[in-house]
């Protein structure tokens, strides 16, 4: 699981000009001068969301419940109920049985934002009995205070090879709230893609604004 210091430093990147420039073209080095420990592989995914552009993105707006994001060009829209929009990435392969996936759920609730991530939280050992989650930690999403939360484990089976398999999965889920309205933004993907598509996601989530 990515620590928090990967997002810290992309996000104060896409808020922070002078922070950004700096960044650039000595990236490493400027992220151990900041104070900020990421490992090799976590630079490298920095650098990939910071270089991903949003020109190839086409937006989502639902006057419904108040939301608007952009996603990647290549993705497949699907309106799972009148709450839920996903967005699927494109298959890896023809035999790619699993598309990667970004889903907003909208819901409402009397509770706060901590109480409604605490209330999820204790519902997960019965959802997913064979996964391990972290502890939810405060980000900032569409200029409101979020908690975000990482979990990995087992999903399926699904048939490979005409075998049923169990699939290596992991998740980020991103709760922010307005008013009553709590809005619960998924990341899903297979633990082999998961650091692949993360930057798309994660332009996802930077874009998501609130109405």
């Amino acid at each position: 699981m990515s620590s928090r210091d990967l997002w810290t430093v992309i996000g104060r990147a896409k808020s922070d000009v002078s922070f950004r420039d700096r960044l650039f073209p000595h990236f490493d080095q400027t992220v151990k001068d900041e104070g900020y420990e990421l490992s090799d592989a976590e630079l490298v995914q920095a650098k990939h969301a910071l270089d991903d552009g949003m020109e190839n993105y086409l937006v989502h707006t639902d006057f419904s419940y108040g939301f608007r994001l952009k996603y990647p060009s290549d993705w497949r829209k699907l309106v799972l109920a009148p709450n839920v929009v996903g967005f699927l990435s494109p298959p890896e392969s023809p035999t790619d049985i699993f598309q990667d996936n970004v889903v907003v759920n909208v819901g409402e609730t009397n509770l706060s934002l901590r109480e409604q991530v605490d209330s999820e939280m204790s519902q997960l050992p019965s959802l997913f009995p064979n996964w391990a989650s972290g502890q939810p930690y405060g980000v900032t999403v569409a200029n409101l205070p979020a908690e975000r939360l990482q979990l990995a484990g087992q999903m399926g089976p699904d048939l490979r090879n005409n075998q049923p398999e169990m699939m290596l999965t992991q998740m980020t889920v991103v709760w922010v709230m307005k008013g009553k309205r709590i809005y619960r933004i998924e990341y899903t993907a297979e633990a082999r893609a998961y650091a692949k598509f993360m930057p798309q996601f994660q332009a996802m989530l930077e874009s998501f604004e609130l109405s």
